[in-house]
């Protein structure tokens, strides 16, 4: 049987650190070995890359070269996964932003260099004041680009439905960024507008919410729906096993080393957020109309993807019974006229007589409680693994677990697999932590922070159903 390599193993290629440049003169040092730590992080609800190095300076190297902040630093890594000939080096390209926890003893100081993207520093130095017009992807695309961070690393993007305007009124990229993936609806989305039924008012269904983020391999823009699509085979998932140990010797490069569940039931603060169900309030100041629409989860969630046992019956029934009720007013003003400058009518509501309506109409009613709601939701189920070092795992990728049955042995020979917390999960946030002076080759580990919006594995039953 061939042996399988240590799966926590690694290797630095270096670190490098690059001084400001002067004069056409740019000092750089390799400082792999003063580094004994690096902490790398991604995460889908920032639009940036987080890092760590953990120095212990011997050379003087604050004041040699000299650290003042914005200095670039390259790290260049293998991970101990693959064979020889599918290895590629990793790189992080990133910029010094703070120092912290220095310490000295004689000639001898230790303290973090933290990290970050070189469009995170920018963001702070540009102030978009023009008005941005299109879909939410093209406009993040030109904030992006020159007139905006001048970042050339790749936009990856899911289309939305609507069309928008917005006012950047002096705000940062990252900011914009933030407010518009709020306000997108997904363009496979299904959004339906029943009527008004005596005192009923009348409901909207549909999903709202995206995620934008940066990753390695650059910046995406996915819905919820988008990433939560079990049948996605650009996103495949990684399988990961909870065991006790090694068996006959087999690769344990995919084992779980430890697992974590936060708070999964919090009734109170989704009652107050509106998560379960939710009445929204419009008055239009152009037609002095006034109107209300309800919103209900439990209405919505069949247009939805989900990786957890498919379904309304997977409905907890808790949550069944608390979407009969809205528990949030959402009060907005809604003016489809507000960027419109023609004759015609600007609405495109039905009803409204518009022939020739506008593209940039006012869309949020549609999104408003639907994405408050789906990102409430996504927080479900919620639990932090680690496992193995894994260096090509990115935030906002998919992952299967299995986790044990915790039953008597017996009863676990049955159904060794436990069914309400095994199953795909996404993967909000990854910390790489590379160890560079435990044993002879390091110590590498991964820990992931998943989420997802429904329990139980897919295609099977699951104790949560609610029929």
């Amino acid at each position: 049987m061939a042996a399988f390599q240590q799966s926590r193993s690694f290797t630095i290629e270096s670190i490098v650190i690059f001084g400001r440049q002067s004069g056409g003169d740019q000092k750089s040092y390799d400082i792999t070995k003063l580094c004994t730590n690096i902490l790398y992080v991604e995460d889908i609800t920032k639009p940036f890359l987080q890092c760590n190095l953990f120095i212990v300076d011997s050379a003087g190297l604050i004041n040699l070269l000299p650290i003042s902040g914005g200095e670039k630093v390259v790290i260049k890594l293998q991970d101990g996964t693959g064979s020889a000939e599918q290895k590629d080096s990793i790189e992080y390209d990133l910029r010094v932003w703070t120092i912290s926890g220095r310490q000295t003893n004689g000639k001898k100081q230790t303290y973090i260099l933290g990290l970050c993207s070189a469009e995170a520093l920018t963001n702070e130095t540009v102030k978009v004041q023009t008005k941005l017009l299109g879909k939410a992807e093209g406009i993040i695309q030109k904030l992006l680009g020159p007139e905006g961070l001048g970042s050339t690393k790749t936009l990856a993007a899911e289309e939305s439905k609507f069309s928008m305007v917005f006012n950047g009124g002096k705000r940062r990229p990252f900011d914009i960024g933030s407010i518009l993936a709020k306000k997108c609806v997904p363009n496979t989305a299904t959004v339906t507008t029943t009527t008004s039924s005596g005192d009923t008012a009348p409901s909207v269904k549909g999903s709202a919410g995206y995620y934008f983020w940066e990753t390695r391999k650059g910046y995406a823009f996915y819905s919820i729906d988008g990433l939560l699509d079990p049948e996605d085979e650009d996103r495949p998932a990684y399988l990961y096993v909870e065991r006790i140990g090694n068996v006959d010797d087999s690769d344990d490069t995919f084992k779980i080393l430890k697992c974590d569940f936060k708070s999964e039931v919090n009734i109170l603060k989704n009652l107050r957020s509106g998560k379960y169900a939710s009445t929204m309030v419009f008055f239009n100041p152009s037609t002095g109309k006034y109107s209300e629409y309800s919103y209900s989860l439990k209405d919505s969630y069949e247009g939805m993807k989900h990786l957890g046992t498919a379904g309304v019956a997977a409905v907890p029934v808790a949550e069944k019974e608390l979407s009969e009720f809205p528990t949030r007013y959402i009060t907005e003003i809604l003016d489809h006229e507000s960027w419109f400058t023609g004759g015609d009518i600007a609405s495109p509501e039905e009803g409204d007589g518009g022939d020739s309506p506008t593209p940039y109409a006012d869309w949020q009613k549609y999104f408003m409680a639907q994405s408050i709601a789906r990102y409430q939701s996504m927080h479900n189920q919620e639990c932090v693994i680690t496992v193995p070092g894994q260096a090509q795992i990115c935030a906002g990728e998919k992952v299967d677990i299995r986790l044990r049955n915790k039953v008597a042995n017996s009863e676990e020979a049955k159904e060794p697999d436990d069914k309400e917390s095994s199953g795909l999960y996404l993967i909000k946030s990854v910390t790489h932590s590379y160890d560079l002076v435990s044993g002879i080759q390091g110590d590498f580990t991964t820990t992931l922070h998943l989420i997802r919006d429904s329990y139980g594995m897919l295609d099977k039953d699951t104790a949560h159903d609610s029929e």
